[in-house]
This record gives structure tokens, sequence and C-alpha cells, in this order.
């Protein structure tokens, strides 16, 4: 198979990424022999500011160039991408991929059937049997409408179930034929999505003639839209967006992203962002009820999206002025009215979770914008923007408490969509928690100057109750996907459970390694929840999956935290050994003085503005001094040996293994340091006559 090899390139742009996780790219000349070469000085504080923000250096440096990913995509910093692409151009090393598929798949996990197959958007696709109409058993796809609509889609609940029903009505008695033939292609397409989905949730984990059928829908609702002729209709968007959830389901994310710029803007086009093209004079209220939902539940993908691969969003809020979802149910859609909508409704319904799906996504889209803003931050600018969205995230949770906040025991008891959508929420809403106070966490152990340390004492406790509330989100993610196993919930078409769960283990694992100095008790459970959750996800990852990729890199991190426990377990002895010598010095400083009125010179180095281990600052923080900027590291740490990359093929893994390498050339530093410390201890040992 030919193979394309690519090498470092420097790329420039005069946009920057959106939030955090980056690292500036430095050439093969700014690191001769190995070392990084700084170019350019700390910023320093403005002397005699006005207020804190005119003091504090900016989080991260504009410009900076713009981050790719194995294939060469755009990725911004929200993204789990971003620091392994920087890491591996600054090793000057290449990787190579195989060569042959589509740009709208590249760097996909394989499609099963071979890649002939590209996409809905004017690519090439194999030829379907005809015949696969007739082989279809009315009695398995009525039993996979009713999965569809009863556990495979908690929150996307943008289909009405009772127009599916009917369509499926028609489909047989026309035998697939239909009865309006303008509008056929569409409605098939949606029918066969319906039945991919539900097929991807019948089992846990499908065998290989249960994927491949699922497959075979794929390709037949595509085979539907491509022979769609004249306007846009509802029916195509929602077709389409019913592919990109399947895609997710198959870590296609790229394939997915492709094809959601073709659903945003046929949305677009049908006015589905704006309210007033609504009008009940012209539609049925299941039309307008569809049409939000379609549109609301594209917003809400749009941003994970965004969030997942560090993209612009295509909807902004500033264009948007359509309603939420009503809170009802498909079949009491044309007696119900607009006041049934209200958020404060009380009344739980297949539609409940939706909605709230729908205003949480709302706020993560203002996360996207202001904490992870392409703007130079401060620090204050940072704490203020993330006190705001966790304000909001609390309030939305207590809207919602009653359900999302249900005794566990009471909870088994509900049906099974409303314990998806409890989950579901539960999830995205820890998650969002992560993403608003990311940013912050590794700030919270950065000690840089001691200017800095004086200003970031002032704003410690906010800095504490940050990490706190990621450390705490983290470990409900866990918290829920072990409860998923045990009750044997957990599928492998569950596309962002793993990415939730990827989330909050990295989050364990980086902090195990910042207190990793500290006593075993203050990250132990920390640890040990993070590696039970890595097994479990291991456990349903398929070859070649987004969830196996997931699952290497963790590894690597995790063999990174057990390493650093070594090493801090092993530094903490000597730090103890120097106390103790210090101790012996002490004892015999009668001698010294004897030895002073006697001529004879004892030179001993002041070792008292050194200071105990803790004053130093140097942990795996230090050169990871703010999440979302990275500017300042070149100055800080030099590599002084290559870190072993794994060159994965698929997005959404990178940012981890490049932390590792942080972790790992940080931790460098704290061994120089480690080695000046027995240094000195030998010189303690040499100047009171120990041997």
């Amino acid at each position: 198979m030919e193979e394309i090899s690519v090498s470092e390139q420097t790329v420039s742009s005069p946009h920057r990424d959106q939030g955090g996780f980056i690292l500036h790219t430095l050439s093969n000349s700014a690191r001769p022999n190995g070392r990084i070469r700084v170019t350019h000085p700390l910023p320093q504080p403005v002397p005699g500011g006005d207020s804190l923000i005119t003091t504090e250096p900016a989080s991260r440096m504009s410009p900076e160039p713009t981050q790719t990913d194995l294939q060469g995509y755009y990725v911004g910093s929200s993204s789990g991408i971003s620091f392994l692409s920087r890491i591996q151009k600054r090793f000057g090393e290449t990787v190579s991929f195989p060569h042959g598929l589509s740009v709208f798949n590249f760097g996909d996990a394989p499609l099963p059937g071979g890649e002939a197959y590209h996409n809905s958007a004017g690519t090439s696709q194999p030829c379907l049997d005809p015949a696969f109409f007739f082989l279809l058993e009315r009695q398995s796809t009525t039993r996979l409408v009713q999965r569809y609509f009863d556990f495979a889609v908690p929150v996307d609940r943008f289909l009405h179930r009772p127009t599916i029903e009917r369509r499926l009505d028609e489909f047989y008695e026309t035998k697939g034929a239909m009865y309006d033939k303008d509008t056929a292609p569409a409605e098939r397409s949606v029918l066969f999505m319906v039945f991919a989905i539900a097929q991807e949730h019948m089992v846990t984990k499908l065998s290989q003639s249960g994927v491949d059928t699922s497959v075979r829908y794929f390709r037949a609702a595509d085979h539907q839209l491509s022979m769609e002729l004249g306007a846009v209709r509802l029916a195509s968007v929602q077709a389409r967006l019913c592919q990109c959830l399947w895609l997710l389901s198959q870590s296609r994310i790229n394939h997915c992203w492709s094809l959601f710029g073709t659903v945003a803007r046929l949305a677009l086009a049908l006015g589905l962002h704006r309210s007033r093209n609504a009008r009940s004079d012209s539609m049925s209220r299941v039309e307008i009820e569809c049409r939000r939902r379609t549109f609301w539940s594209a917003y809400s993908l749009d941003n994970y999206l965004s969030a997942a691969l560090g993209r612009p969003r295509t909807f902004h809020d500033r264009d948007i002025d359509q309603k939420l979802p009503s809170c009802v149910d498909d079949d009491d859609i044309d007696n119900a009215d607009d006041s049934i909508s209200s958020p404060s409704r009380p009344l739980l319904t297949f539609s409940s979770g939706p909605v709230a799906y729908a205003k949480l996504s709302r706020i993560l889209g203002g996360i996207l914008v202001d904490v992870y803003s392409i703007e130079p931050m401060t620090v204050t600018q940072r704490l203020t923007h993330t006190a705001k969205y966790m304000q909001e995230l609390k309030s939305w949770r207590s809207q919602m408490s009653n359900f999302l906040d249900q005794d566990p025991a009471i909870a088994a008891q509900l049906i099974l969509i409303y314990q998806r959508q409890r989950n579901v929420l539960n999830l995205a809403y820890w998650h969002t928690v992560i993403l608003t106070n990311r940013p912050l966490l590794l700030s919270n152990f950065a000690r840089l100057t001691s200017s800095r340390r004086q200003v970031e004492d002032e704003r410690k406790a906010q800095l504490d109750e940050s990490a706190a509330d990621c450390l705490n989100a983290a470990m409900n993610i866990v918290g829920i996907v072990d409860m998923l196993v045990q009750s044997k919930q957990l599928f492998r078409a569950f596309w962002f459970t793993p990415y939730f769960a990827f989330s909050a283990c990295v989050i364990l694992y980086v902090y195990t390694i910042q207190r990793s100095r500290e006593q075993q008790v203050v990250y132990q459970a920390y640890f040990e929840a993070a590696e039970r959750c890595q097994q479990q996800i291991v456990d349903i990852a398929g070859e070649g999956t987004l969830t196996s990729r997931y699952c290497l890199v963790l590894e690597e991190l995790r063999a990174e935290v057990v390493a650093q426990r070594g090493l801090a377990q092993n530094l903490t002895q000597v730090q103890s050994s120097i106390d103790a010598r210090t101790h012996v010095n002490v004892s015999r400083a009668h001698d010294a003085e004897t030895m002073a009125e006697a001529g004879l010179s004892m030179d001993v180095p002041d070792l008292s503005g050194m200071g105990s281990l803790d004053d130093w600052h140097v942990s795996p923080s230090d050169s990871l001094e703010d999440i979302t900027g990275w500017g300042q590291f070149d100055a800080m740490v030099s590599f002084h040996s290559r870190c072993k990359m794994m060159s994965i093929n698929m997005v959404g893994n990178r940012w981890y293994l490049a932390l590792m390498a942080n972790i790992r050339s940080s931790w460098a530093t704290l061994l120089s340091l480690s080695s000046m410390l027995l240094l000195s201890q030998l010189w303690l040992l040499y100047t009171t006559g120990s041997t």
C-alpha cells in the first residue's frame, strides 16, 4: 500500500486556536542538539498598573501558529489533539498513513465492506442491490423502530414517532415506492437511518453480521439521498443528521464533521434557525415542532464537534431566534399550546430530556466562545468567565435536580428511555464542568516567579475551588461509567460516553502527577478511579475504533503516572536525607568554630536560601504554566531526551500523548534539581568529615 510521509511543517495564520492545551511550535533551528532555545523573553509584570488585569501577563501570546492534526486538518485548542501535534513537530518526527481514502473520511476508522463508499456530498459509492428492499422483514424493521425510540436516541429525538410509524406502513404497502414520489427518497432515507442506528443499539457489542447489516442500512439511506431532486425538505436534513450520529457511533468523526457541514447549510437554507419562518398558518404543529427539534439537535451536535475537534462552530447564537422545543410527547403535539414549553414545567415527558440538553448546549456554546477564546486572556479574566458559567451550570442543574439527582434505587425503576436521558444529561453536565474549569486546573499549581506567586496567592481560593469542581466532575463521570458497566448498559455505539470518560481519566491522572510528592492518601482514590474507568472502556473498545485509541493513550499516561510516583518517592527520600544531614551538621557546629579559630578555612555553601523541596515549586505544572497558553513553556524547559511517540492515525488522541511528553520533560528538569540536591548532600558529607 502506498504511504505518504508527513514531516514537520510550519503553518502560519492570523487566527489563533480557541481554548486550551497549546504548545508553541519550534523549528529544528530553534532547538539545536535536542535542546530548546529561548526565542523570546518571558513577559514581565508591568509596574504601577491600576488594576490586576493590567499587571497580569496574558495566558496566551498572539499570534500562534495554526495547529493541524495527523491528516493536516486544522484543530483548535479546546480539542484533545493539539498537544501531540506541537510535540511531534518539536521532535521533527515523521509519521505515515495509508493513501487512497476520501478527503471526507481521511483518518477515520475503516468502514466495514471497504472504502469504496465515501459520502453523500457528491462522491462515489458502490451500487446497491435493489433486492435489498425486499429482504427487509416487517417484524424486524418494526422492532428496530421501537428500539430507536425506546432506547437509541435519549436526547436527539428530532423525529416524530407517529410519522415514522406511518411511513413504515406506507413503505410496505407500496413495496418501497411511497405515495409521494417527490419526497420518497428522503422519506426512505430517514427510515433506513432509523434502522441503522437502532441496529447498533440492539446489543452491547454487535457481531460482525450485525455491523454489516447496520452498514448496509446506512448505504441504502445514502443511495436514496443521492436520488433527491427539487427543493430541500425537512426530511433531507433529518436523514443526514441521523447519518452524522451513526458515523460517530462508527468512530468516523472526520466523515461526520464533513457531512455536518452539509446538514448545517441545508438547515440554514430552510430557515430552521429562525422562529419567524415557522408559522402555524402554513405549517402543521407537528412540522413546527419537528423543525425546532431538528435545529436544536443540530446545534448541540455542532457544539460537541467544535469542542472535540477544536474547530469553530457553524451556528452562531447572534443569528438564532428559534424557540426551544416544547416539553410534550409526540402523541400530544396537535393538542399542545406554547405554554408547555416553559422551562419550569415540572411534568416529565419524553421531550423534557432533549429540551434540557439543548439548554445545556447553549451554555456550552458560550463556554467555547468565552473560556476558549482566541484572544489573549489574563487568569483574572479567565476566573471571571469560569465563575459566570459555573453559575449558569448550577442554575441549569437546580432546574433538573429532581430528575438528575434521584436516588439510584429509584432511578433504576424508570423506563429505559428515562434512564438513558438521566445518564446522558449527567455525563454532559459533568463534562461541561470539566471544560469550564480545565484551563485553570494547572494554573493552580504554577509558580513561575515570586511576583506572580503573590498575585496567585490572592486568588488561591478561587483556583482551589475551580480545581475541586474539575476533580469532582471527573469523579462523577467515572462513577456513572462504572454504574453503566455494572448494569450492563454500556454499549459500543455510545460515542460520547468513552469520550467523556477519556477526558475525566486524563484529569485524574494529571492531578495524581501534580500531587505525587504528597501523602498517598491525597491522590490514591483519584488514581484508582481513573485506572478502573480506563479498564472499563478498554473492555468495550472495538479494534480500530476511536475508543481503542483512547485506551492506548490512557495506558501511556497511566504508565507515566506510575513512573512519576516512584520518582516522587525517591525525591522525598533525598529531602529526608538532606534534613538529617543538616541536623548532624548543626550538632557539629562547635567543631567548625574550633577549626576556624585554628586558621582552617571551611567555606561551606550557604544553603539557607534553598529551603525545602516544596519551596522550589518544581512540578509537572511548572512546564504547564497555563493549560490554555504554552508560549512560556519554551523558556522554562529543556528536553533531555526524546519521548517515544505513538503515531495514531485518528483525531482525538494526540493532545494526551503530548501532555505525557511535556510531563516527562518537566520531570527531567526536576531530575536536574534532584541531582543538584544530591551534590549538596555529598558536599555536606564531605565538609562534616563523613565518609
